[in-house]
């Protein structure tokens, strides 16, 4: 319903930018320590300066808490963010939280002294299906080189990538398959550059190479309106590089949206890291039913039988084509980072950051027992100082304006999720695992068979009847 942004990203959101360092390397029989390695770190930051000094308001909320994110107790107590926050693999998470302590210290020889310690927070998901997970291969250096990534991107630096690589087989994402199907791109829409087709388009690298596909992606260097801003890299990079999602590879995806001016003009972006099981749902096609992947499938059939399925030219072309392949990796967790210019006080990040369930939801989450679902939310529309005065004045919306927000968050919540899933590449990790890019002709044939492609031309409030 909402348009998406300049760059459909987190990143219009201006001031915040994202930085990935992707790790790969080896192959063959997991050594436990040594290899192979598909993993790697994501860092958001709500602005280029010192984020310590300058805080931001923030709020968290899980909504099963199966994970080991760190730095969310005192983020949902004090009501602000002081570091960027990192993405990475379980394992990895306490080492990334030293960095990020580390990297404060540096630029704020006061911490722990003469002023308070520093929170640093760090989500993180189970990749141990690809990736030498008990190996923690993401160091130090390489959250310093993500920030550094995250800082520039903020800065809106001409020519920079969101996208850094470290490791011995790496492919340049050059062919872009620009489609998001539930906001109506169709398969002749799918070589178009993000953004392009006003609704949203998503673009997915093309997988480039045989045994991993990891893709440095290409970034705008175009600056909106003054704001620093820039696409983002998506799929199997940064955190996302061993994530797994409903049955195909998934990993980062991000989308904006922006209010109509009567709501306030604000803007909203998503960022999300998927390695979660589910039913993968676009649009409301069953897109992982038709396609033999979802959660339980060993378990059905089962009870009454229904009668067979009336054959057409669409369940023709779909019948037979994939053998059913049981989705039990319901584990594994989802971060969802979301970003607004709006004004917005804890309590209120709270209620919007909640709102990310609603959006996965709409894909065929539905919250395992295993999975680890964190969602934080920031507010760029002020900053706090460390030393702040003993009273503030605070501007900010009222609830009754909260809720088209909701919306927002909800729909680029549910596209990104999506984006992350058609951006990724297949990629073969330890011991021969194999983690899917979703087939794009596949996935169209679904959507065209339940008739949800093109809704933004023949719906309200964008088509016409």
């Amino acid at each position: 319903m909402l348009l998406p942004g300049k760059f459909n990203a987190i990143t219009d959101v201006a001031g915040v930018g994202v930085g990935h360092v992707t790790l790969t390397s080896g192959e063959g029989k997991l050594v436990p320590g040594k290899g192979p390695v598909r993993t790697g770190v994501t860092v958001v930051t709500p602005h280029a300066d010192n984020l310590f000094e300058e805080k931001v308001p923030a709020a968290a909320f899980a909504l099963n808490a199966f994970g080991k994110a760190i730095g969310l107790e005192q983020l949902t107590e004090l009501g602000n963010l002081e570091t960027p926050i990192a993405l990475t693999n379980t394992l990895n998470a306490p080492l990334v939280a030293d960095a990020l302590i580390e990297w404060a210290i540096s630029r704020n020889s006061d911490i722990g002294i003469s002023t308070s310690t520093v929170n640093p927070v760090v989500g993180e998901v189970n990749d141990g299906y690809l990736n030498d997970i008990q190996g923690r291969h993401v160091h130090r250096e390489h959250v310093f080189a993500a920030i550094d990534l995250a800082v520039e991107n903020a800065r809106g630096a001409a020519g920079r990538t969101t996208g850094g690589i470290v490791g011995e087989e790496t492919a340049e994402g050059a062919a872009s398959e620009a489609h998001w199907a539930a906001q109506g791109a169709d398969k002749t829409a799918r070589r178009t550059a993000p953004g392009t087709d006003g609704m949203g388009a998503a673009v997915r690298a093309e997988e480039t190479a045989p045994a991993v596909a990891s893709a440095q992606e290409r970034v705008g260097d175009v600056q909106a309106d003054g704001a620093a801003g820039a696409c983002v890299a998506e799929g199997s990079v940064g955190a996302g590089t061993g994530a797994c999602c409903m049955g195909w590879k998934g990993g980062i995806g991000t989308s904006s949206r922006v209010l109509p001016e009567a709501r306030g003009g604000y803007t909203l972006g998503a960022l999300v890291l998927t390695n979660f099981g589910g039913i993968l749902t676009v649009n409301g096609a069953p897109v992982g039913r038709e396609l033999g992947r979802y959660a339980f499938s060993g378990d059905f059939p089962y009870g009454p039988q229904p009668g067979p399925r009336r054959q057409t030219d669409e369940t023709r072309l779909l019948d037979g084509e994939r053998p059913s392949a049981d989705v039990q990796h319901l584990g594994g967790s989802v971060i969802v980072v979301l970003a607004t210019d709006a004004p917005l006080d804890h309590r209120q990040l709270e209620r919007l950051a909640r709102r990310a369930g609603l959006g996965l939801a709409r894909t065929g989450f539905f919250s395992s027992n295993g999975s680890g679902d964190f969602f934080i939310a920031f507010s760029t529309a002020r900053r706090i100082p460390h030393r702040a005065p003993l009273a503030q004045d605070l501007k900010v919306l009222s609830n009754d304006a909260m809720s088209a927000l909701f919306l927002a968050a909800v729909e680029a919540t549910e596209e990104a999720v999506v984006n992350s899933i058609l951006r990724a590449t297949t990629v073969v990790g330890r011991d021969g695992h194999v983690a899917e890019a979703i087939d794009i002709d596949d996935l169209v044939a679904v959507l065209k068979k339940y008739n949800a492609l093109g809704w933004h031309r023949r719906l309200p409030p964008w088509g016409y009847q």
